[in-house]
């Protein structure tokens, strides 16, 4: 684990998660948050730290961090888990994951996708790129889709995100309650 300010120790070639955590800037600035905004990000890249990742930017609202690939659901559980806390602390922020080979720790196409899908994605919303949907897929569910300048991005369901704790919800369903206008329409769209 790599202290902050040392830079990441990741060999070239190598595939990396990608976390990029993004404050949105809302239209007037407070003066008084901006003491706040700093612990704020100080408590990102605590988080990130303390579950294994490499730092590899920081800047104002801005933390950029890499795991390894195997760390893909710890990445996406911090995402989740900070946009959760923003939201009940009042701090508007997207946030991205995404998994590539990059040949330089510090950039490449993992990281270009990740600050891209972050400045598309809204604030409290969890983005994911096609790879890091592919391997999450299992295990969380997703909202909506981001599309153009030929990256797709995922957006993570924040209502129900975790796909286990859905299918628990999913079975505890009943039969649903027809109005008798639309019971009455029925038969005739049968045939």
């Amino acid at each position: 684990m790599a202290e902050p300010g040392a830079g990441p120790s990741i060999p070239p070639h190598a595939e990396r998660v990608v976390l990029w955590h993004r404050r949105v800037l809302r239209a007037q600035k407070d003066e008084a948050s901006l003491p706040a905004a700093s612990t704020w990000t100080r408590g990102v890249v605590a988080r990130c730290l303390a579950r294994g990742a490499d730092i590899v930017a920081q800047i104002s609202g801005t933390v950029v961090a890499t795991f390894d690939p195997e760390e893909l659901f710890d990445a996406i559980e911090i995402a989740l888990d900070l946009a959760d806390e923003a939201e009940d602390a009042g701090v508007a922020l997207a946030i991205a994951v995404t998994v590539g080979e990059t040949e330089d720790p510090t950039a490449g196409p993992p990281f270009e996708r990740a600050e891209l899908l972050a400045f598309r994605a809204h604030a409290g919303e969890v983005a994911l790129d096609a790879e890091a949907r592919t391997r999450a897929r299992g295990s969380f569910l997703f909202a909506r889709q981001l599309a153009g300048a030929g990256t797709k991005g995922f957006i993570v369901d924040r209502t129900h995100p975790r796909r286990d704790a859905a299918g628990d919800a999913v079975a505890r369903l009943g039969p649903i309650t027809i109005p008798s206008a639309t019971a009455a329409l029925l038969p005739h769209l049968a045939q």
